[in-house]
């Protein structure tokens, strides 16, 4: 697998994060946010991620806990919420040709999903 940045699948990635953004997940909706760290938890396995749930409190939702099995060095840490601000179902999720929607898409679910990319990239190039 080539890491050349002409050679990353957009489509691929793009596909992927719709499905983390289209489910809703505001502040305070556990039953959303536990939905979500459910396909989290889903996309970080096959690269290997050893994963700790860790139960909400305070009618939050659960926290999620993965470590990479690769590398020996000090590692890579990336923290990220995953709950956003819109009243469920009031938000349009998708997309609409080359623009596309959805609470979370540009900032954390984003960002996280990325640091998944960026993980299944790395153990793909570990031995």
């Amino acid at each position: 697998m080539s890491l050349h940045p002409d050679r990353h699948d957009a489509e691929g990635i793009l596909s992927g994060l719709l499905r983390w953004v289209e489910i809703d997940t505001p502040t305070g909706e556990v039953s959303g946010m536990s939905r979500l760290l459910d396909r989290v938890a889903e996309d970080f396995a096959p690269p290997g991620a050893a994963m700790t749930r860790i139960p909400g409190r305070d009618g939050l939702g659960d926290h999620l806990l993965v470590r990479m099995p690769w590398g020996s060095g000090p590692g890579i840490l990336s923290v990220a919420h995953l709950d956003t601000v819109c009243v469920p179902g009031t938000v349009r999720t998708g997309r609409d040709g080359e623009r596309c929607y959805g609470p979370g898409l540009a900032d954390m679910k984003g960002g996280a999903f990325l640091t998944l990319e960026a993980a299944r990239r790395i153990a793909a190039e570990s031995p």
